[in-house]
């Protein structure tokens, strides 16, 4: 695999990433009590962290995998 290849993965995987870990950003203000930020990093990691690499990751995996590669 190229390295162009690699750097296309990837920056389609942070498109992917972005918008959810802004979405929980912005879920956090809805919260009536501000929360030091140590505290919104880790409701975000405990959150989003699981989510990406069980669900998000393994589907844009198979969106991107050349037609040609049958794993």
């Amino acid at each position: 695999m190229t390295a162009r290849i690699i750097l296309i993965r990837t920056l389609i995987i942070w498109m992917c990433v972005w918008p959810i870990v802004m979405a929980g950003l912005l879920l956090l203000r809805l919260v009536p009590v501000q929360l030091p930020l140590a505290l919104q990093t880790f409701v975000l990691t405990v959150i989003l962290a699981p989510m990406i690499s069980l669900f998000i990751g393994p589907g844009v995996a198979r969106m991107i995998r050349p037609k040609s590669d049958p794993s």
